[in-house]
């Protein structure tokens, strides 16, 4: 397993968490098993003792975590104002990689971006999201946002492709 998208975790989850807090990550695996897309992220002690215990040593070492969380909200020009969070999770070298997190004001989903960065240890991790300027965070946004529109436009429609005009739909 190499990734876990917790873009569709509900953002009250999020706003629960804080930096270093070991999480566990509720979803469903992907079909090539290189992708868990999450549904829920909670406090690994709110799940309880006896379920983290059955929970296979691997698993929990690639769970990802809050490292930083930023007190400055970012806004855009549409009047979108954004919470940022840094996250990373150890990989099976050992490493760890991180990632920002952006959290809207309203209801559409919470952005990543791809790894923003690789370090040897999570020490070395929490350091690096330390640095992070503001100028560097709306780098980081402006990314996500444009990944986003990039997926929206590769939506299939409904319709299967197909686009029917208001006037087709009467016949």
């Amino acid at each position: 397993m190499s990734d876990v998208d917790i873009t569709q975790v509900p953002l009250d989850q999020y706003r629960m968490l804080s930096q270093g807090d070991p999480v566990v990550v509720v979803g469903t695996v992907s079909r090539d098993n290189r992708r868990v897309f999450a549904s829920a992220v909670m406090r690994e002690e709110s799940i309880g003792r006896s379920v983290a215990l059955t929970l296979p040593a691997r698993i929990l070492r690639f769970m990802a975590q809050v490292v930083s969380a930023f007190s400055d909200v970012i806004r855009t020009t549409d009047g979108t104002s954004y919470t940022v969070t840094a996250c990373g999770r150890e990989r099976s070298d050992g490493t760890w990689e991180g990632w920002l997190e952006f959290a809207p004001d309203d209801a559409s989903p919470v952005l990543r971006t791809r790894r923003e960065t690789s370090q040897p240890n999570l020490t070395d991790l929490r350091y690096w999201a330390t640095g992070l300027t503001p100028v560097y965070l709306e780098g980081a946004l402006a990314r996500a946002l444009e990944a986003r529109r990039a997926l929206d436009q590769l939506a299939v429609p409904e319709t299967l492709g197909v686009r029917l005009s208001r006037t087709e739909c009467n016949h």
